[in-house]
């Protein structure tokens, strides 16, 4: 059994008034510690995201052996079972839109990716 079972079998276990004072004691230990409750959303949802240092790495990379493919690693995966197409189809959508929304810029990184937030249309 691993600790998250067995973390669960012991909440389980206790009473309603036990949980909830549990939860009290986790919050106040949370904001002692300066945790926040909540990520804040960024100001401005359609401003260019910062760069990674991976992508930082892999557009230097693209700028000093241009066009070579050493980082196209092809791999296969068989998997094994029924497939359900739509909802193959809908990741596969999903992946290729990141894919957009990620591009690099060029011909010079300004620290910044184009594109939108994953909620935006």
């Amino acid at each position: 059994m691993d600790d998250m079972t067995q973390t669960q079998n012991k909440l389980s276990g206790l009473s309603s008034a036990k949980k909830a004072a549990l939860y009290d004691l986790l919050l106040k230990k949370r904001q002692a510690e300066g945790g926040t409750d909540r990520i804040e959303p960024r100001e401005d949802r359609l401003a260019p995201l910062p760069l990674s240092f991976s992508h930082l790495r892999l557009w230097f990379l693209d700028r000093l052996h241009a066009g070579d493919p050493v980082y196209n690693l092809p791999s296969v995966t068989r998997i094994l079972g029924s497939l359900h197409l739509p909802s193959l189809a809908l990741a596969l959508a999903g992946v290729a839109d990141r894919h957009v929304r990620a591009t690099l810029p060029s011909p010079a990184p300004v620290g910044r990716l184009r594109g939108s937030s994953c909620q935006d249309g």
